[in-house]
Parts: C-alpha cells; sequence; structure tokens
C-alpha cells in the first residue's frame, strides 16, 4: 500500500464480486489495506442435510479503512466493482459503526440480516413449513412474520399466512 502525506484513513464500504469477498479481502490484506469483512455462522439446508456455513455478513461488500486518494488501487483489484457513493462522493462508514457490527457479531444470536426485500405483488415460493413448494402471489403484509401470500392451486385461491423467512422471491419477483 502506498503511503501518503496527511492521510485521513476512513472506513470505505467496498461493493465486491457476490461470492467472491474472502478472495478480494485476502488480496487486499495481502497489499497491506485494513479490511473487514464480518462474518456471521449460519445453518443452511442442503438436499439431505443442514450444515452450518460461514458467510459475509453483507454479501456482495466488505470495508476497508484507507485514504480516499488511494481508491484507484483499490479499484484496480479483481472483483473489486467500486465504492459505495452519497450524492457523488465516497461514504464512509464512522468508526462507532464499524465497532458496532463488531460488538454485534459477539452475540449473533439476537440479529438477522434480511436481504430480500418482498412486497405486496411479489410472486414468492415457500421455502419451509408445510406448505414448502407452492408458489403464489404476495397479497398482503401484517409484518415480516405475517405475510398472506394467494397460492393458485386447483382451479381455486387459497390465501396462507407465512413468515418472510420461509419465502424466496422467484425471479425479480415481478409480476
Amino acid at each position: 500500500m502506498i503511503k501518503l502525506e496527511n492521510e485521513e484513513r476512513l472506513w470505505f464500504p467496498v461493493h465486491v464480486r457476490a461470492r467472491h469477498e474472502r478472495t478480494i479481502r485476502d488480496e487486499l490484506l495481502k497489499q497491506g489495506y485494513e479490511v473487514y469483512l464480518p462474518m456471521v455462522k449460519r445453518r443452511r439446508r442442503w438436499s439431505d442435510r443442514y450444515k452450518i456455513i460461514e458467510l459475509p455478513l453483507f454479501s456482495g461488500y466488505l470495508f476497508i479503512n484507507m485514504d480516499q486518494r488511494l481508491k484507484y488501487y483499490v479499484l484496480d483489484v479483481p472483483g473489486v466493482q467500486g465504492f459505495i457513493t452519497f450524492q457523488g462522493q465516497m461514504a464512509h462508514i464512522p468508526d462507532f459503526q464499524i465497532d458496532f457490527i463488531h460488538r454485534m457479531l459477539e452475540r449473533p444470536e439476537t440479529f438477522e440480516v434480511v436481504n430480500k426485500v418482498i412486497k405486496t405483488g411479489h410472486k414468492v415460493r415457500v421455502v419451509s413449513g408445510p406448505f414448502i413448494g407452492m408458489k403464489g402471489i404476495v397479497k398482503d403484509i401484517k409484518n415480516r412474520s405475517r405475510m398472506y401470500v394467494n397460492i393458485d392451486h386447483i382451479q381455486h385461491t387459497l390465501c396462507i399466512e407465512v413468515s418472510e423467512y420461509d419465502l424466496e422471491l422467484i425471479g425479480d419477483g415481478t409480476s
């Protein structure tokens, strides 16, 4: 990493190629950058069993502590897609928020990140519970744990109550 005069090091969120976060983190570390890739252990279902795996907390993102004048060197790293910007400026994350993520990860059972946004009208598939495999359209949302999904089945419309965590979007989710 290049050393600059009057460095102002801040934490910047970096958008990286999904499922390559660790490889990109390792490359940036090798180049001398301070990088933070928050990881969580999650239980995932395979066709025949459940397995505990370690996944990035924010899929497709990591944090780098650097002077923003070094951004072009970081952008040259394969898999780095860009920096997050806000009103044309590189967005930076205050130290206290990075510290908060560290503290939060000490108790991973107390939170869950939901990357999907399910809205009324989205096409969904039920992935767990008694209605597993059924497809339908979200009719109404009471809260994250209560969604009403229309299931067209045998020429009748059934309305089931199901949690957001038991649904996955089909395609881009729109009709």
